[in-house]
């Protein structure tokens, strides 16, 4: 219950931060939510993404990700508030880079299968957003990049046990941070 009242108080600090902060700027400061639909069909691996992003300022965008997995290997929840900086003016397209922080419990991993271990770590990354549609609030957002995650877990990316490899390569502590997102801006 704690980590819902976290997301929805991230997501009111993300609304209120839009609509008040650079008000003087000519920009138009929009809300968009985006999820990469291809994640919800990854097998054992499949999980819910949702990306809030709130653009400020000329060339700045901030933001949270919220993966939920629900599958039967490693289940749980990731959060990543991040930070954009695009290399155009306007804040809503172009080429861009990311720093990002994370924080998640999941469990399946080592020691106690049925125990929620906590996950925390930090990245890096670039990408391309495109708006499309009539009136532009389509979008279309490409990245890709690296992080490092650790795990109170009895795990760490160097010492990996054979039989978890696949947490740190396409599960939930993947060093690659990617993402093909279709999403709408309000």
């Amino acid at each position: 219950m704690y980590q819902i009242r976290l997301v929805i108080s991230l997501v009111c600090f993300y609304i209120l931060l839009a609509n008040t902060a650079f008000s003087q700027d000519t920009v138009q400061q929009r809300i968009a939510i985006i999820t990469p639909p291809a994640s919800l069909v990854m097998g054992n691996y499949a999980k819910i993404k949702v990306r809030i992003q709130a653009e400020l300022h000329s060339r700045f965008a901030v933001g949270t990700d919220v993966k939920y997995y629900f599958s039967k290997v490693y289940p749980g929840y990731q959060i990543l508030p991040f930070a954009k900086i695009f290399f155009r003016e306007n804040n809503s397209k172009g080429l861009y880079v990311y720093v990002n922080v994370f924080y998640g419990q999941n469990k399946g991993l080592p020691e106690k299968n049925e125990k929620y271990y906590p996950c925390y770590g930090a990245g890096f990354g670039g990408g391309w957003q495109v708006l499309f549609g009539h009136s532009k609030r389509g979008i279309l957002d490409l990245a890709l990049g690296l992080k490092g995650i650790e795990t109170k877990a009895n795990i760490s990316m160097r010492n990996v046990p054979d039989s978890y490899d696949d947490y740190y390569f396409i599960g939930p502590g993947s060093f690659v941070d990617g993402m093909i997102g279709l999403g709408y801006r309000f």
